[in-house]
């Protein structure tokens, strides 16, 4: 799992994204625990950026009819029912909804509410109509949690008015939504490779560890070093080897599957949780790793990885887990380094 795409199998368990940054580094994590997955949020749908915006109507058609051209500069307007609106909110396919009796609206206004919950979750902004001079029904679509009400029949100027300023307002939301984001990503992952920081590792593992032994699953964890690297930096300057610890980062977050959490421990060093798997499968998986790296055209130097593998005990606590995936690598790299050893 990385933190901004990557992986490569099924679940949403927030491989929250898997892949290379456009500076060649990589995010690999697992936003399960910590920031439950920097979601499907504004930064991935890029709804905040969407442009123009899509406005949705449900009206009679001769109320429709009025509204279009008059919206016609705020945005994209679509006419709706109350179903493909609930479906386009699921969707997060339109900005704003405007809800204008058709019928009756006191046998309608049920579906403010139910419009309202769907749009929440979709970070739209709902715009309801309410008869005029009817201070129950106005208390009535306030309390559902719309963001304004106009009264009905409506005045097609004043509705547009309001629909500029719910506009407005909606743009700010979503660049702050948008900066919350970046600044969550940003304490959780290493800003040199773009993996997880040893912050989130610490508090994923031991949420991975809690899950494991709870459902009796098994987990492995793989400790990676970075064969010689002191002597890279020290022969070729620390721009080499950062790019060195970049491009083994990226090619490690290629090679894992969406679940697992690669992160940075420190230094040189690399860890990965790989849950529902056991220390035969983790070992082969880490020799497919070590092949990654050997075998990368674009690492200089002959570049090689060592990793130590050891497999979680029933009830064992996350620093004996570390300890022996420690002393498994420690074994590695005794045997002549660019091998995987696995813990007894």
């Amino acid at each position: 799992m990385v933190p901004t795409g990557q992986g490569r199998e099924s679940s949403r368990r927030f491989s929250l994204l898997t892949g290379v940054n456009l500076n060649g580094s990589v995010r690999v994590g697992n936003y399960d625990s910590a920031v439950k997955r920097v979601s499907a949020n504004v930064l991935q749908t890029g709804r905040a950026a969407r442009n123009p915006p899509v406005i949705g109507v449900i009206a009679a058609l001769g109320d429709y009819t009025v509204l279009a051209p008059v919206l016609a500069a705020e945005g994209r307007t679509v006419m709706l029912d109350e179903r493909s609106a609930i479906s386009a909110l699921r969707d997060e396919s339109i900005d704003l909804l405007i809800v204008a009796p058709r019928h009756d609206w006191w046998a309608e206004c049920a579906t403010i509410a139910d419009l309202q919950a769907e749009a929440t979750r979709a970070e739209a902004t709902v715009l309801a109509m309410v008869p005029c001079g009817d201070a129950v029904a106005l208390a009535l679509a306030f309390d559902s949690g719309v963001a304004d009400c106009v009264a009905y029949p409506f005045d097609a100027s004043e509705v547009a008015v309001r629909v500029q300023a719910l506009m407005r307002r909606k743009a700010i939301a979503d660049r702050r939504r948008v900066a919350a984001d970046e600044v969550r990503r940003l304490a959780l992952t290493d800003p040199l490779t773009g993996l997880w920081n040893r912050h989130f590792f610490d508090t994923d593992l031991a949420a991975q560890i809690e899950r494991a032994t709870a459902s009796g699953r098994r987990l492995s964890l793989l400790m990676i070093d970075i064969d010689r690297f002191k002597p890279i930096n020290d022969r070729h300057g620390h721009a080499v080897g950062d790019k060195v610890l970049r491009t083994v980062s990226a090619r490690l977050g290629s090679g894992i599957r969406t679940g697992d959490t690669l992160a940075r421990f420190g230094g040189d060093e690399l860890v990965l949780v790989m849950p529902d798997t056991g220390i035969e499968v983790a070992s082969l998986a880490g020799e497919r790793l070590r092949g990654l790296v050997a075998t990368a055209p674009d690492l200089p130097l002959g570049v090689t990885v060592s990793i130590g593998v050891a497999e979680l005990r029933f009830d064992e606590p996350a620093l004996s887990l570390l300890a022996r995936a420690d002393k498994a690598l420690y074994a590695a790299k005794l045997g002549g380094r660019d091998q995987v050893a696995a813990a007894s």
